[in-house]
């Protein structure tokens, strides 16, 4: 069983407020086998997709326009529902410490990075891992 497999049916939601940037994780993610929701551009609409619920982990721009991801992060922080970071590859400089632990990929990133990551950070979610003997 490869990683793809393990990922598939994982329901990620995406907050991003770069649509062709957004499009561009859906495609990758559908392609990974995971379903794929948003992606969401609004703080506001991220809060409430988070309320709704429905999803087992997130991809979050630490930028959505003007507003700081923290208060969404914090939420799936206290819901126990993982999370991987995105930057628009300026430094996210000093971060809070619940932002500065979670997992962080600088944009561009390609789809085998993010599988990766993906991989590390929310593979407890996705299932067992397989079992090498």
């Amino acid at each position: 069983m490869n990683v793809t497999d393990t990922l598939q049916g994982l329901r990620v939601l995406i907050a991003e407020d770069n649509w062709i940037i957004g499009e561009s994780l859906r495609e990758i993610l559908v392609g990974l086998g995971c379903v794929a929701m948003g992606p969401v551009a609004e703080l506001d609409e991220v809060m409430s997709a988070i309320e709704a619920g429905g999803f087992d982990a997130a991809l979050l721009d630490i930028h959505l326009g003007d507003a700081n991801i923290l208060p969404a992060a914090a939420e799936l922080a206290s819901r126990e529902i993982p999370f991987i970071l995105t930057t628009g590859g300026r430094s996210p400089g000093c971060l809070p410490a619940l932002l500065a632990r979670a997992p962080c990929l600088s944009k561009p990133f390609d789809a085998q990075r993010l599988e990766k990551a993906m991989a590390a950070a929310f593979l407890p979610r996705a299932g067992p891992a397989p079992t090498g003997r």
